[in-house]
């Protein structure tokens, strides 16, 4: 029951992320393309509704695009009730229904989002200044581009480590946004090569199935085009999964090593 409970936040996003899948794979057909082709038209390209281009387009489209007002608004919630119960879990107390989590994090709702919005600001910005200093490199050289991929994800992990703690650090200390900030920076400078591996390692379960979606054209052309909703599905599995290695590991990680 304990384990069970400790995954119930991340169940319940992958329910979230199933059903967005479900809602854009039929959204090619009536009567919900009316829905996604007008109150939804900003997010959608016209072309999306061809089949099997929407297909190659929905991953896009859910990661890039569905996702984000979803992670801004209910992620941040169930990863800060997801904190809440590994810590209760860490101090060897009854663990809290996520209901219960849900409204011990609830007062902490806007600085959530607003450590979201910065994370997500600064991996845009570090990401556009990176395209912008590599440029046509990566160009007709294979290894080359592996190689800027690497050093892509290396950056990603850092800044992601750089605000790795706010989180744990909210829910335990109830701090300003400012006191959250500088705090989860002194952090991650006093125990920067543990926190770099464990967010590394989340990113490293998600890697097999970017890979595979990134081979999604080949395989529309040789198999069942719908061979992509299940790597779709798979992907959201091992997201799901790096989200809860990460968040146990970091809350675990900060409550050992800083008095509370």
């Amino acid at each position: 029951m304990t384990l069970a409970r400790t995954w119930l936040p991340f169940t319940v996003y992958m329910i979230i992320q199933g059903l967005l899948v479900l809602f854009l794979y039929f959204g090619v057909r009536p009567p919900l393309t009316d829905f996604l082709a007008g109150p939804l038209g900003f997010m959608i390209p016209s072309e999306f509704f061809s089949y099997p281009t929407h297909l190659l387009m929905l991953p896009s489209i859910l990661y890039s695009r569905m996702l984000l007002p979803v992670d801004a608004l209910l992620q941040t919630m169930l990863l800060a009730g997801a904190t809440s119960i590994f810590v209760h879990h860490f101090r060897r107390d009854s663990l809290p229904t996520l209901s219960t989590a849900w409204a011990e994090v609830s007062p902490l709702y806007v600085r959530l989002i607003l450590f979201w919005v910065l994370n997500v600001a600064l991996l845009a910005g570090s990401r556009y200044l990176f395209d912008f200093a590599v440029g046509d490199l990566w160009i007709g050289f294979a290894r080359r581009r592996f190689a800027l991929d690497l050093v892509s994800a290396g950056l990603a992990v850092g800044i992601n480590g750089l605000l790795a703690y706010s989180t744990v650090i909210l829910v335990v200390k109830r701090s300003g946004f400012r006191e959250t900030l500088f705090a989860s920076l002194r952090t991650f400078g006093r125990h920067w090569f543990a926190t770099i591996w464990i967010v590394a390692i989340g990113t490293l379960v998600t890697y097999p199935t970017t890979f595979l979606m990134q081979q999604a054209p080949g395989w529309i052309a040789q198999f069942n085009p719908e061979v992509l909703l299940g790597v779709v599905g798979l992907s959201i599995v091992s997201g799901a999964l790096a989200y809860y290695l990460m968040t146990s590991a970091l809350t675990y990680w900060y409550l050992l090593h800083t008095p509370n």
